[in-house]
């Protein structure tokens, strides 16, 4: 089968790892893929690819600072990516992440080639202008198959394009034994947090909510792997809310894994997400998690006061109390463990592409 995979980019990101994760497995299946980008091409991608894929960077990923730019950059990009479909002869298309969905639907108009398209957020709350949504939606109704990420998510599009609608959650590539976590009695309570450094993130709220745990409590300390705008700032905020000896930002790291395995508890702080890949890493671990009610799919995800403890968003005293319980509470967090190890079960990787494997099979009818 010969299958292209578009997104923006391969830089360090959740869809990304996802995207890169799927055309790995079908590439070391046999199958001919090849993975397209806007990324320059002198860009090395964050995350590893088969040798068995081919890689085409097209070197149109650029920021439009005014509506002018905007309409210059997409069209360019409408046409190269027109011109490599013409040239280029696909089974199938798989478009990931919403405007670059519309472009791929838009660049192949007149082309017989089924295209799916992976929604990675919730599409009542994504970041879209009013024009990318309506054309989204008029868009969407070219496309073979809409994959979206949760039941709930499914519900935001008309009934005319549920018709068209998969519902397949992101695969958990990080697979592993969950490990022993007992720590010697003199060793800190290892939190984690793994995310963009952005104000979506709320980890202003997660530092905050820390800096008011109420002592005694075991010594305790936190990681957040991430990189973004907000760096400087919340270093800044740790200094402010003398934290900075417990606090620490390795920045973004491609062992995550490693990090996730040597932790006792992470904390997902966002005030909005689509799907959060990382808490379901952590979740593979045996990695109890305290996470907000930022979107319809954490409650898909985790099951609260089993796999972990669910609080409403952008909330300091909510967080900080959930956190301060279960690290007073290792047994708590040890039962808690077993069960949020559980979620393997039902987004390892054979499992999610089990699903995608019928859609493709679908598409090609």
């Amino acid at each position: 089968m010969k299958i292209t995979v578009v997104m923006p980019t391969l830089a360090c990101g959740g869809a990304e790892r996802v995207g890169a994760a799927m055309a790995n497995y079908w590439a070391e299946r046999g199958d001919e893929v090849t993975f397209v980008t806007f990324d320059p091409p002198q860009a090395s991608p964050f995350y590893e690819l088969s040798p068995r894929l081919r890689h085409v960077k097209l070197g149109l990923f650029s920021v439009s600072n005014n509506i002018a730019a905007g309409f210059k950059n997409n069209l360019r990009r409408w046409s190269a990516l027109r011109s490599f479909f013409r040239t280029t002869k696909s089974d199938v298309i798989i478009s990931i992440i919403g405007r670059s969905n519309v472009r791929v639907l838009l660049a192949t108009i007149g082309f017989p080639i089924p295209v799916i398209v992976y929604e990675q957020t919730d599409p009542s709350r994504d970041s879209l202008s009013p024009f990318w949504r309506t054309l989204r939606w008029i868009m969407y109704r070219r496309a073979q198959s809409i994959v979206v990420l949760t039941q709930q998510f499914a519900q935001s599009f008309s009934p005319s394009l549920q018709k068209r609608l998969s519902v397949i959650p992101n695969p958990v590539v990080m697979v592993d034994t969950v490990e022993n976590k007992h720590r010697p009695a003199t060793e800190a309570f290892r939190l984690i947090a793994v995310g963009r450094l952005e104000q979506e993130k709320g980890f202003d709220i997660l530092l905050r909510a820390l800096a008011k745990l109420s002592e005694p409590l075991p010594k305790w300390t936190l990681t957040i792997l991430g990189e973004g705008s907000q760096r400087q700032y919340l270093e800044s905020l740790c200094r402010q809310l003398h934290l900075e000896n417990r606090i620490s930002f390795p920045g973004a790291v491609k062992n995550v894994a490693e990090f996730l395995k040597q932790s006792d508890l992470f904390i997902l702080s966002s005030k909005v997400e689509g799907f959060p890949l990382a808490l379901c890493e952590a979740m593979t671990f045996g990695v109890p998690v305290v996470a907000t009610d930022c979107a319809a799919s954490i409650r898909e995800i985790v099951r609260d006061e089993i796999d972990g403890v669910i609080v409403p968003p952008e909330s300091e005293e909510a967080l900080g109390k959930a956190i301060a319980e279960l690290i007073s509470k290792p047994e708590k967090c040890t039962k808690m463990a077993l069960s949020a190890s559980t979620i393997i079960h039902k987004l390892s990787l054979p499992t999610i592409m089990s699903k995608w494997d019928k859609l493709l099979q679908l598409a090609l009818g």
